[in-house]
């Protein structure tokens, strides 16, 4: 795709030292999260020592809030885009069963469990930090901020949500593939080095990759990447909708011929999302909330959002997603 260079941003100093420290720890997480959270604990983000926006944005107590802010844009217009429709966070014990089952999805307020010195004093303690099982017992109390703040930011953006069961579910599906796929793009942002620091902590849900690097800046590039978000959005929404692993990379090629080996790239991408959370959580939380969902998200004006049975029918999805990733930037 060229030598120009790439639409990977510029990571601040720290982090890339950061990055250069662990780089070998990357195939093990316990060496990852020995060697990564006692480093993050050593940096004081800049923005606390200046007149940033961003400094009023940063959440007490949420693990490595302040770093992920000055380390990401995507990451910054996500928080101020969740605040702008009067968003609000409340710091108190979340556990995933809770989040993962309940209708707090719908509301516009975010809840984390404010556990960063927790976790901090897990991976530093000299006797702690030998074994590890507490902190991954905290960790599992982490919440990705980024990706439950976007849920509520597209309930805002998408059309309302039409009435019938398979429809609200195509519906939602399509709304979940937009919300992992920006998990993937801070994941890409962030780089294959840090994102998986992140990722092991519990405070983002994508390890990233390196198809950042690989596409050259500018329009160009920047559409490319777009481009392959739309059929990372559409391979997960494939996903979700319980079609055959082996299909997907077949239709993301079809529908996609001009990112060439990216579409193949995208739609493995998107089959790396648990599996249980395709056949079990996401088929439970639908069957146990849809009516709150169609109450709540249908009552907009416009018209409803139905997205064709067809899977080579992307149409109407393309053009949600166009105005998603316009949205933040992307």
């Amino acid at each position: 795709m060229g030598k120009t260079r790439s639409l990977a941003p510029t990571i601040p100093l720290w982090g890339q030292e950061i990055a250069r420290k662990i780089s070998s720890s990357l195939h093990q997480e316990d060496r990852l999260l020995r060697k990564g959270i006692p480093l993050l604990a050593q940096v004081t983000p800049k923005l606390y020592g200046t007149k940033s926006r961003r400094l009023k944005h940063v959440l007490l107590q949420q693990p490595f809030d302040a770093h992920l802010l000055e380390l990401s844009s995507l990451y910054h217009r996500s928080r101020e885009a969740f605040l702008k429709q009067d968003g609000k966070f409340l710091p108190t014990l979340v556990t995933s069963p809770r989040s993962l089952s309940s209708p707090v999805l719908l509301e516009n307020l975010v809840e984390y469990s404010p556990l960063e010195r927790e976790l901090i004093w897990s991976a530093t303690d000299p006797i702690e930090r030998k074994k590890l099982s507490h902190l991954f017992d905290v960790r599992t109390f982490s919440s990705s901020l980024f990706h439950e703040q976007n849920h509520r930011t597209l309930w805002r953006l998408l059309p309302p949500a039409p009435e019938k069961f398979r429809d609200l579910s195509r519906y939602l599906n399509f709304t979940e593939s937009l919300v992992i796929a920006l998990d993937m793009a801070l994941g890409d942002e962030l780089g294959p080095k840090l994102a998986p620091l992140f990722y092991s902590c519990g405070v983002t849900y994508n390890p990233g990759s390196s198809t950042l690097s690989e596409i050259p800046k500018g329009a160009s590039g920047k559409r490319i990447y777009r481009t392959y978000l739309q059929a990372a959005v559409h391979a997960i929404y494939l996903n979700l909708e319980l079609y055959e692993p082996e299909e997907i990379p077949v239709l993301i090629k079809t529908l996609f011929p001009v990112l060439g080996s990216l579409a193949e790239r995208a739609a493995q991408r998107a089959g790396m999302i648990d599996r249980a959370f395709i056949h079990q959580t996401n088929l439970f939380w639908q069957e146990r909330n849809w009516k709150k969902v169609r109450q709540k998200l249908g009552d907009k004006k416009g018209r409803a959002l139905l997205l064709s049975p067809d899977p080579l029918d992307q149409r109407e999805p393309y053009l949600v997603g166009e105005k998603v990733f316009e949205f933040f930037g992307l």
